[in-house]
């Protein structure tokens, strides 16, 4: 029967050592790339005003060119801002437009257009303002 001390120099010669910390090394690695990967998987919002800007003109101009019918927004009709962001759907609302970027069952996350806050479709609560009157969500 081995004792507990023949254990510990057994293992804590280098031989052991050198595989316990590549061994180590490689758990932080991959745990650095799902990280990574996890980070990745959700969507972040533009914080570019240049780009705010022409994303919450396009998204006025939606605003008005459906003022008479509100709804979801044709793929073919998106503008070229707007479509840069690869969401899931455009929708134009009383007095908001709202992008959505990656579909959740909890709402999932997107863009709003709003003059005013109160108008985008979501408690304003699940809206945190990018500038330009645009607005962020993530699963609310």
């Amino acid at each position: 029967m081995l004792r507990p001390l023949t254990l510990l120099r057994f293992f804590t010669t280098s031989f052991w050592r050198s595989r316990m910390r590549t061994w180590v090394g490689g758990v932080v690695v991959v745990t650095l790339l799902a990280a990574v990967a996890i980070y990745a998987a959700f969507p972040h919002p533009a914080h570019d005003q240049a780009e705010l800007r022409a994303i919450a003109a396009e998204s006025r101009h939606l605003l008005a060119r459906y003022t008479d019918r509100p709804g979801a927004v044709p793929k073919s009709q998106w503008p070229h801002e707007i479509a840069a962001l690869h969401p899931a759907n455009v929708i134009v609302r009383e007095g908001a437009v709202e992008i959505t970027t990656k579909r959740y069952f909890d709402g999932g996350s997107g863009y709003g257009f709003a003059p005013d806050k109160r108008d985008l479709g979501m408690l304003p609560a699940c809206w945190s303002s990018l500038g330009q009157d645009m607005y962020w969500h993530g699963p609310c």
